[in-house]
């Protein structure tokens, strides 16, 4: 389920993906409006289908997550992965 919420000083629009168990599992950039955060949901829904949309970035601590790319290649949204890079590959190759 998509989620529209505003910054704490009321200035920005973002968005977060859930999971039906809450988690948070994507987040977008701050838009100005709310038509424009909708738009980058939108975006999110088509551009998440193609598999060469999202680019791979490793943390310091270890771990990776994702940026799913829009079109244009700037990044529109992350998704969140907490798994050591270890069980990055054996997911990744499945």
């Amino acid at each position: 389920m998509f989620e529209i919420f505003k910054d704490k000083n009321g200035e920005k629009f973002y968005f977060r993906l859930k999971a039906k168990n809450g988690e948070i599992i994507l987040s977008s950039q701050g838009y100005a409006s709310k038509a424009t955060c909708k738009s980058g949901i939108d975006s999110v829904k088509t551009n998440a289908a193609d598999a060469a949309n999202f680019e791979k970035v490793d943390s310091d601590s270890g771990k990776f997550f994702f940026r799913l790319l829009e079109k244009t290649s700037k990044s529109s949204a992350r998704a969140r992965c907490t798994a050591p890079k270890p069980a990055e590959t054996a997911a990744l190759s499945r």
